[in-house]
Parts: structure tokens; C-alpha cells; sequence
């Protein structure tokens, strides 16, 4: 299981991750930040990603912000490219 912090940007042209220097995630999403469709996308783009069911990605923190921190359950070493 690891952790990860990400910075959401909604409302993009397209869905798209950007890895930062200090390894965090930007997150571009095409949904708006209304009635947590942003959260929806953001787990499901992951979910595609990663090729993981939605049930394995979790926001811990955040889910009103646009700085999250997420749990993914999956292992440091099967962790994809990105």
C-alpha cells in the first residue's frame, strides 16, 4: 500500500498526470470541482491508469481541496511508469 500526495487541477482540456520534482503528482482532470465529480474522475482515471478496480484507490485527505493525499493499494515495486 502506498501513499501518495497529488495536486488536482479540474476543469482541463484534457485528463493528463504530470510527476513533480519532490515525486508528487499533478493531476490535470476535465471534470469541474462541483459535487466531488473531480474526486469521481480522479479515482477513475487512476483506476485506469494503474489498471486497478476504483475500491483500491482512496483520498484520505483532501476531498474538498485541491491538495489530496491518496492511498493506493498496491505495491511500491508494481507501480507503473508514469
Amino acid at each position: 500500500m502506498i501513499t501518495k500526495f497529488v495536486k488536482v487541477k479540474p476543469n482541463a482540456h484534457q485528463n493528463k498526470i504530470e510527476v513533480m520534482d519532490d515525486g508528487s503528482w499533478l493531476i490535470h482532470l476535465t471534470a469541474l470541482p462541483v459535487k466531488g465529480e473531480a474526486n469521481k474522475q480522479l479515482v477513475a482515471y487512476l483506476s485506469t491508469i494503474l489498471k486497478l478496480p476504483k475500491q483500491k484507490i482512496n483520498i484520505l485527505k483532501g476531498a474538498n481541496t485541491k491538495f489530496k493525499k491518496i492511498e493506493i493499494d498496491i505495491e511500491e515495486d508494481n507501480l507503473p511508469l508514469i
